[in-house]
């Protein structure tokens, strides 16, 4: 068994590397053992505890070695745990979101296509349908016919009419005559 030394707040919290008020915390908690003589309040430690602490004193890369307390210790491996899990969620559903992404861009290319295709489809129905109109409308005009050089004063029907009854007029008086 090892043996237990006794160490005041304040020598603890030098020889770990804390404040007082750290120390003080972790007594609340009850993660030191500590006795009390005379209204001081002593810290038992044995010399496995010295050794780890000393070890506290010295720099290191992992945070999680200078937590004393085996629950902590346990909650702080549970987290981790549960973090690790939590990216793996987040990076599943970046991938999906990169999916949809992608997703919805082949989607707007296709429907701008399919918009293009329909505005030229219109274009080309248009085009048609007023060929179609302008050929009806060449066909429902009546023939134009070549005047003779006495008719080229004629401009209406009513003109044609009165240029005909003077035709008949002068062909009698000739055949009279």
């Amino acid at each position: 068994m090892s043996q237990s030394t006794r160490l005041t707040v304040q020598e603890y919290a030098q020889n770990i590397g804390k404040s007082k008020q750290s120390v003080y915390n972790r007594i609340k908690r009850g993660t030191l053992p500590t006795t009390t003589i005379d209204k001081q309040v002593y810290i038992e430690v044995d010399e496995i505890d010295n050794l780890v602490n000393q070890s506290v004193n010295q720099p290191m890369n992992n945070p999680i070695e200078s937590i004393e307390s085996p629950v902590e210790l346990k909650e702080i491996k549970s987290f981790k745990k549960e973090n690790k899990k939590l990216k793996k969620i987040i990076d599943s559903k970046d991938i999906e979101i990169r999916d949809l992404l992608e997703r919805i861009i082949t989607l707007e290319k296709q429907q701008k296509n399919e918009i293009i295709k329909q505005q030229d489809l219109k274009h080309q129905e248009l085009k048609m349908y007023m060929e179609f109109i302008q050929k009806q409308s060449e066909n429902l005009l009546p023939p134009q016919t070549t005047a003779t050089k006495e008719d080229k004063h004629i401009n209406n029907y009513d003109d044609i009419i009165d240029a005909d009854i003077e035709k008949k007029k002068k062909k009698k008086n000739k055949s009279k005559k």
